[in-house]
């Protein structure tokens, strides 16, 4: 059965990925405070996310539709999944496969589209989110 969320999750998701490289909630809060949040924000730094590497946890029918907008942004993209796909579908999704462990320690960006299952509960913890780049 077709995912019928999977295109409005995936726009949600690179919505959300750019407002937070944009640092758009934080200047919202500055503003209705009153204060004008270009010098604050802009001196904690604005991503582009052109350029940056990310990483899809979960290549199912939102993963896909993920990476398929993310391409658009000229992104380097890893995915991990229990199943590894096809090269033509990675070709195709302009997406590399990569261990867990390697994913989080190269992306600038992850983003998890994952079913809740007794396999998948905490696959992300303290030592993973460890593993990423403090930025």
């Amino acid at each position: 059965m077709p995912d019928f969320n999977a295109a409005t999750v995936a726009e949600h998701t690179i919505m959300l990925i750019l407002a937070l490289l944009r640092r758009v909630f934080e200047s919202n809060l500055l503003m209705k405070a009153g204060r004008w949040p270009l010098h604050t924000v802009a001196a904690q730094g604005i991503f582009d996310l052109q350029g940056k590497t990310l990483g899809i946890i979960g290549l199912g029918a939102i993963g896909e539709a993920v990476a398929s907008r993310a391409q658009a942004f000229e992104v380097r993209i890893l995915y991990y999944d229990k199943k590894r796909r096809s090269t033509a579908v990675e070709k195709e999704l302009s997406v590399s496969y990569a261990t867990l462990d390697d994913l989080l320690e190269e992306s600038d960006i992850v983003t998890i589209h994952l079913p809740l299952t007794s396999e998948t509960h905490r696959l992300i913890g303290r030592a993973e989110i460890n593993k990423m780049k403090r930025t």
